[in-house]
């Protein structure tokens, strides 16, 4: 094959992915929201709102969250006291020890696997843990 043919191959593919990558954009745009309607959120009645917004929360890390991920930690959904404790552990505030604890004993075996994650990153891994004691 030709340089010219090659090039043309190249470039149907290109479009051919692109084209796909425009069609699903809209289900992969960020969702962008304020800190407080995501705390608002957090106790909205369907679970689903509540869990995106534990998401959204542990993932850019907002620390001003802790306090209302701790009490969606004790929401009735196992799905959204998974989601504040995988929160929590992303956010990584030692504010969320108390709750940890409490999420040991979670109906939810993954949800008690986080908790014992969050507890082990709040002594372990921190700057002033035991690893740096040792140190």
């Amino acid at each position: 094959m030709r340089a010219s043919q090659w090039i043309g191959i190249v470039t149907a593919a290109i479009v051919v992915v692109g084209s796909a990558g425009i069609a699903a954009g809209p289900a992969q745009q960020e969702e962008r929201r304020s800190v407080d309607g995501l705390v608002y959120d957090l106790q909205h009645p369907e679970a689903d709102r509540r869990i995106r917004a534990a998401r959204l929360l542990g993932q850019n890390k907002v620390h001003a969250a802790v306090p209302a991920l701790m009490e969606a930690a004790t929401d009735r959904d196992e799905d959204v006291r998974l989601e504040a404790a995988k929160s929590l552990v992303l956010i990584h505030d030692r504010r969320a020890r108390p709750t940890y604890v409490l999420l040991t004993r979670d109906t939810n075996p993954v949800t008690q696997e986080k908790a014992v994650e969050g507890i082990i990153n709040t002594y372990v891994g921190d700057e002033s843990g035991f690893i740096q004691g040792l140190q």
